[in-house]
């Protein structure tokens, strides 16, 4: 288990951050530091990087430039205290087992305890069918599974990496339930979240405490055509 820092806190650090496939920079370079309690919100369009940066600070992409620290230890030797919960839902889920044992994977693999009335409150509170198998339930449920599962490690889960967590839930999950959620991991963990939806970064704005434009940073922003701007200087005329 890695050590808390003196004053009980676990501080994340990103310096100088480079992230990219071989050595083709996609987003970059990106400092921050954030420890326990703090929420930090990277928004952006599609194409700009910010799932690329994500998956850098979940360990699957190793950094171009730059290193990232959990208590001053490399994030690489820290994963069995980071949730990454992936951009994309059916590619990551294992659609034939049911929703229960779903959660029961994800606590073992946490070395976590069974507790199966927690558990079946933790699915009530989400609106899920405990014995259906995953591939029966809709994109939003299926989504709902996987924000459920952040709630099942929480207390062991030390830095939550959620990346655009709002994409397949219903106007209410956004605006209720996934705030709900941030809320109550954000006592014990570090999350970071990135989202192309601006409506809900703005439903999380009282719970955020540094925001990251990934545009800025992005080394893979798409270029307006020309027609573009010819169609930008005609309406301006106009």
């Amino acid at each position: 288990m890695i050590k808390l820092t003196g004053d009980s806190k676990d501080v994340l650090s990103i310096e100088n951050v480079v992230a990219g496939y071989g050595s083709f920079r996609v987003i970059g370079p990106i400092t921050f530091s954030a420890e326990t309690g703090n929420v930090v919100v990277i928004h952006g369009p599609n194409g700009v990087g910010k799932s690329t940066f994500m998956k850098t600070l979940a360990t699957l992409l190793k950094p171009i430039e730059g290193n990232i620290y959990l208590n001053k230890r490399p994030i690489s030797k820290c994963r069995e205290v980071l949730f990454y919960l992936p951009e994309s839902i059916d590619t990551v889920l294992p659609l034939e087992v049911t929703v229960l044992d779903y959660l029961r994977i994800i606590s073992s693999t946490y070395g976590l305890g069974w507790d199966r009335r927690e558990i079946v409150e933790i699915l009530e509170v989400f609106g899920l069918p405990r014995s259906e198998p995953i591939r029966r339930l809709s994109q939003g449920q299926k989504r709902r599974l996987q924000l459920a599962s952040t709630v099942v490690v929480r207390g062991q889960a030390r830095v939550y990496i959620l990346d655009d967590p709002s994409i397949g839930l219903d106007d209410i999950s956004k605006k209720m339930l996934l705030p709900g959620i941030i809320r109550e991991l954000k006592e014990k963990a570090i999350i970071i979240i990135s989202t192309r939806d601006y409506t809900f970064a703005e439903s999380i704005k009282d719970l955020t405490n540094l925001t990251i434009d990934a545009v800025k940073y992005s080394r893979v922003v798409p270029k307006p055509s020309t027609s573009s701007h010819l169609e930008k200087e005609k309406s301006l005329r106009t």
